[in-house]
């Protein structure tokens, strides 16, 4: 029973429902219009990708220069402690050079990057060019006459040719060949070829480097395929198969021996016509690169 006197209570009535609010609560998307709605979607779409695959590759290229960066402080150091240029590659006792050469640049830079070993594959290349421990497809593990080389006993070996690698070291100059005089570039290495150290090919001491901050020390390179004969941790700016790479939106980042990088178009660093291939003819555009490639900063 309800205490209140009927003049007081309440009564309440089902509130009414407009036919408008009905149409509203019923109505969904036509055909029509979901079509419209996707169709917007996709084309946003379409222009946002190329957006953000330019901001990827951007990313990379940002990246790819700070690997290089690392490489420098260690370069910078390195010769600092030695006086000298680490050198290309090593050949194993009783080897010779290419058919037993390995990569002895990274291994000795890395010492001073606290073994960083990441930093030497850039960020736009496949994972094919990971600088792995247990890499299956070298046939030598490092031993204790390897670690003046860099390496850690028990590691592989980073063979020329069976390794795809994602910087290469100038190895050449502007002239390729080791046995060119005078020897214009950081050093084909220690202990490979007794030619080239007889023109001075081996470790490339310091002082040799006449305008360090003006000399291509390490950049990107190709991405080729492993064959014997073709090592791609050397750069060499004559030859379309060890040339300076192209990932970086037509450019190459380019470490210089005083520490510096710059991105720098493939154009700009190679002596040969990217089209056809053919040696660039002598002149200023060669002179001008070819001075870049060379310890004593002169065309050749």
């Amino acid at each position: 029973m309800n205490p209140f006197p009927k003049s007081l209570q309440v009564v309440k009535k089902p509130m009414a429902i407009s036919c408008s609010q009905e149409q509203r609560k019923s109505k969904g998307f036509t055909l029509v219009e979901l079509l419209v709605v996707i169709g917007i979607i996709a084309l946003l779409i379409s222009i946002l990708l190329p957006s953000l695959s330019k901001a990827r590759q951007s990313a990379n290229s940002i990246k790819c220069a700070a690997n290089l960066r690392s490489m420098g402080q260690a370069l910078v150091m390195y010769v600092n402690q030695s006086r000298y240029y680490p050198g290309c590659a090593g050949a194993k006792d009783g080897g010779s050079y290419p058919k037993d050469a390995f990569n002895v640049w990274a291994p000795r830079l890395r010492y001073f990057m606290d073994g960083n070993q990441k930093a030497f594959k850039c960020p736009s290349a496949d994972e094919s060019f990971d600088w792995t421990i247990a890499n299956t497809k070298s046939l030598r593990v490092a031993n204790t006459n390897d670690t003046g080389w860099g390496y850690e006993v028990g590691e592989n070996i980073l063979e020329e040719s069976g390794i795809q690698f994602s910087y290469g070291y100038n190895d050449w100059g502007s002239i390729g060949g080791p046995t060119a005089s005078p020897y214009l570039s950081l050093g084909l290495g220690p202990d490979v070829w007794t030619a080239a150290k007889a023109y001075g090919g081996g470790e490339v001491n310091a002082s040799k480097v006449v305008r360090s901050a003006d000399m291509i020390a390490i950049t990107d390179v190709v991405a080729y395929a492993p064959l014997p004969g073709r090592w791609l941790a050397n750069v060499d700016p004559t030859n379309p198969v060890e040339a300076p790479g192209d990932l970086h939106t037509g450019g190459s980042n380019v470490l210089f021996c005083d520490g510096h990088v710059v991105r720098m178009l493939k154009e700009d660093i190679s002596l040969f016509d990217l089209k056809t291939g053919k040696s660039l003819p002598a002149g200023f555009q060669r002179n001008r690169i070819a001075q870049l490639w060379n310890n004593d900063n002169q065309a050749h």
